[in-house]
């Protein structure tokens, strides 16, 4: 499923795939700081499953607060995208989650799952993570180099760059293409060379600010390759240091997979 996938912007991502049931994204939505998504649950066992119940917590609550997770018949999940034909009659776990402020890489949701087979009678257990992180709530800023330049030179103080090398196949039409549209960026044109990828987002959060509007936050990235070498190094830089550590370390997983 690749950096959409991730992101959890992939139609029919499997999250779970057990000898029991498979668990995969059917639709995933995503405004500013809210995201919804409906999880198909799929049954493998003749009989199927029974006494399904289903817990979904946040590991940072104070930034990551999850609104509503309940198991609803196909069909009623109220999103605006469009339902996949072989979901359809089947269950769905809708899980809608807000973002306060950043949280950290490996922080997101938590699912668990706990059923009854038909063939032995027994209750069983899944847990996963749910492919949400920082990068599912920022969106591109497109820029010029003088403003990008601006902006990067803005963020000072410690903390708010982020940079690691990390040993990763290069591929620039994939890093300029897939990559940057999964992170959430927008491309800065004019600072780019063959071997380079310089973006800039918006984190968007549900805290309201002095003025009353929801707080935002900017990322720059900075990616350099070196195809020779199989490497690249990524820099980071935020003025909220969670947020720089956070988007980084989503970065080198992208790059390490």
């Amino acid at each position: 499923a690749g950096l959409q996938g991730k992101q959890g912007r992939a139609q029919g991502l499997v999250l779970l795939d057990s000898e029991h049931l498979q668990l995969r994204l059917s639709i995933f939505d995503v405004r500013a700081h809210r995201a919804r998504m409906g999880l198909v649950l799929v049954p493998k066992l003749p009989g199927g499953i029974s006494d399904l119940t289903l817990s979904c917590y946040s590991q940072s609550p104070d930034c990551l607060l999850i609104k509503s997770a309940s198991l609803v018949p196909s069909g009623s999940v109220p999103l605006d995208e469009e339902e996949p034909e072989q979901d359809r009659g089947l269950e769905v776990l809708q899980v809608a989650a807000e973002c306060l402020r950043p949280f950290g890489e490996g922080q997101g949701p938590l699912l668990d799952l706990t059923y009854r087979l038909a063939t032995d009678g027994h209750t069983h257990r899944a847990a996963l993570r749910l492919p949400i992180s920082v990068c599912t709530f920022c969106e591109p800023l497109p820029c010029d180099q003088a403003a990008y330049m601006s902006r990067w030179r803005s963020i000072e103080g410690s903390g708010t760059e982020a940079q690691q090398v990390v040993g990763c196949p290069v591929d620039m039409a994939w890093l300029r293409g897939e990559m940057v549209a999964g992170l959430g960026l927008g491309l800065a044109e004019g600072l780019d060379g063959p071997a380079s990828v310089t973006g800039c987002a918006s984190f968007t959060t549900g805290t309201l600010g002095p003025s009353g509007a929801p707080v935002s936050v900017g990322v720059l990235m900075r990616l350099e390759a070196d195809a020779a070498q199989g490497k690249c190094r990524v820099t980071v830089r935020a003025k909220n240091p969670v947020l720089a550590q956070a988007f980084k370390a989503f970065v080198v997983e992208a790059l390490s997979s």
